[in-house]
């Protein structure tokens, strides 16, 4: 068996699907920016409570995986 015909056998098909995923990923994430301004600018005259917070926490979380893909 000859180098090529191993590397052939034991390399991975062309399944590319990362644009497939990226593009509805990112526009989740930017609609949930947009959806968090929109909270944060509404809770302005109120002072933040804990739940506040944990969106905050919880979006900063998400932000940091997704830039890691």
């Amino acid at each position: 068996m000859s180098a090529d015909q191993t590397q052939q056998q034991f390399s991975e098909p062309d399944n590319n699907t990362q644009a497939a995923v990226l593009v509805p990923a990112a526009m989740t994430l930017a609609l949930s920016l947009v959806l968090y301004g929109i909270r944060i600018r509404a809770r302005r005259s109120s002072p933040f409570v804990w739940t506040d917070g944990m969106v905050a926490a919880a979006l900063v979380s998400v932000v940091d995986c997704f830039s890691l893909q």
